[in-house]
């Protein structure tokens, strides 16, 4: 079989040089969002997975906006 394709380029996230920019509310907003929907989806698909892949793309996501490795 012929090899797997290379994946695609990254690009280096876009961080403000000034943190005081970064809008915390809107951070907690999203952490609800993602909680409350990994809640109801690991309720209706009745697996825990979900919750957890909320919680860690969301690390992720801070992760990035704070550009930590």
């Amino acid at each position: 079989p012929p090899p797997p394709p290379p994946p695609p380029p990254t690009l280096p996230p876009r961080r403000s040089s000034d943190l005081s920019e970064i809008d915390r509310e809107a951070l907690a907003d999203m952490f609800t969002s993602n909680f409350e929907g990994g809640i109801i989806l690991s309720r209706i698909l009745q697996n825990n997975k979900y919750l957890v892949d909320q919680i860690l793309a969301y690390r992720d996501h801070l992760r990035l906006v704070f550009n930590q490795p």
